[in-house]
């Protein structure tokens, strides 16, 4: 019988992670102005080429790849709390400094300041998370936190360019920084909840080698935390070499600009749907790896379907494609729940911060070298090559990792670990 989960909301009745969640809206709200200002910014005011939206992209990911796991190691020495208040603040100045950016090498040095303060921001938020929230409701913190994740995704942009329709790119900046400064008077009331061994950590000062390292072999001792990175980071490949392709696919499926649209706007909803499902039907939590291995299989199916519709299958069909949209969008949300869930709930406070960054600064490996390998694929073989072997990619990854998990039969409960290597 399935089991539903109607306390899916109850993690806001506590303080502290109410705070902690307003906070974390009004940030991911301001950081998805950012991307939509910034792209208006390069192509319609500078008039620059693809080249400088590329810059971008890379000015953005790289600080999470090579600053986060090293800074990573003192914010778990520091008091979190006001790590996230000092990246808030600086990223008000940051944003301030977009205003008046006058030409695109000043913007990506802005750019690079910005995300190496959000590579630093992540990692506290995640260990504050961890220190207060009972272990019994981290599937429905990460739930809620994806649906936030997924709401502030829809509605910013859209915010956003109903702005620019009456303005300019530097009016979402100064709006940008406005929520950014709600977000820092509102972590101003999350109080101090330090766990004692992050302060006896910082007191024994320890080496900075040997915390990095540390950080990084719980990971690769820890089955089911290694298993889950493994397979979010080879997913985010796959989902890198084909995102950025959804306005050219929209003419292949025979859609116009309403068209793309919605079903954008579908893949939109279906994710917020799919983070709340996740969030109420929770048992998956006994094997929450085996679910995310079949919603990859999933995934993979719906997407060599997009595949067939860049050859004129179903062209046209704007109710089909918007189905299929939502789903694929409803999935990989759902997905995303029980991979929160593993990295909160088999990580100890003391680590979060480190264990975090690693995560991240594996997938931002992924996400920064995919996007070329997509490009040369589809216009070697065509747009309809890059979904096919997207979603045979996923269906393989998913096949094979549900496999090998339930041979082994990796899951929470049996705290696997492998050999711990010096």
């Amino acid at each position: 019988m399935i089991e539903i989960n109607l306390s899916t909301f109850k993690p806001l009745k506590m303080r502290n992670y109410r705070t902690l969640f307003y906070a974390q809206v009004c940030s991911s709200f301001g950081n998805w102005l950012d991307m939509l200002a910034i792209n208006v910014l390069i192509s319609f005011q500078w008039g620059l080429d693809l080249g400088a939206n590329a810059a971008t992209i890379i000015a953005m990911i790289v600080p999470f790849i090579v600053i986060g796991p090293i800074v990573s190691v003192w914010i778990d020495r520091w008091s979190r709390k006001w790590v996230m208040l000092f990246c808030t603040l600086a990223r008000i100045l940051i944003v301030t400094g977009f205003c008046f950016a006058p030409n695109l090498w000043s913007l990506l040095l802005l750019i690079f300041m910005r995300s190496t303060l959000a590579a630093m921001y992540e990692p506290a938020s995640q260990g504050v998370l961890r220190s207060v929230m009972p272990k019994d409701l981290l599937a429905e913190a990460s739930a809620l936190g994806q649906m936030m994740l997924n709401l502030t995704k829809i509605l910013a942009p859209a915010i956003g360019g109903l702005l620019l329709t009456i303005s300019t790119p530097q009016t979402i900046f100064i709006v940008e920084g406005v929520a950014f400064i709600i977000a820092f008077l509102v972590l101003l009331a999350l109080p101090n909840v330090e766990e004692s061994s992050n302060m006896q950590q910082s007191q024994n000062k320890p080496q900075f080698w040997s915390d990095f390292k540390e950080g990084v072999k719980h990971v690769r001792s820890r089955r089911v935390l290694h298993s889950a990175i493994t397979i979010v980071s080879i997913s985010m490949f796959v989902i890198f070499l084909y995102d950025s392709f959804f306005a050219p696919l929209s003419l292949k499926l025979g859609l116009d600009q309403l068209g793309y649209g919605l079903i954008s706007s579908s893949l939109g909803v279906g994710s917020v749907i799919g983070a709340l499902v996740a969030g109420m039907f929770t048992a998956w939590k006994k094997h929450p790896l085996l679910f995310m291995s079949a919603g990859r299989m999933l995934s993979g199916c719906l997407l060599l379907i997009v595949g067939f519709g860049g050859y004129s299958f179903a062209n046209g069909n704007i109710l089909f494609w918007m189905l299929t949209f939502a789903l694929i969008g409803g999935i990989g949300s759902a997905l995303t729940v029980p991979y929160g869930y593993i990295l909160q709930s088999e990580t100890p406070s003391h680590l979060m911060s480190r264990v975090t960054a690693v995560s991240t600064a594996v997938q931002g490996i992924a996400s920064l070298s995919a996007p070329t390998f997509g490009a040369l694929l589809g216009g070697w073989l065509g747009l309809g090559s890059v979904f096919f072997f997207s979603g045979s990619c996923l269906l393989l990854l998913g096949l094979s990792s549900f496999t090998y998990i339930r041979n082994k039969n990796i899951r929470p409960d049996r705290e696997d670990t492998f050999p711990a290597s010096s």
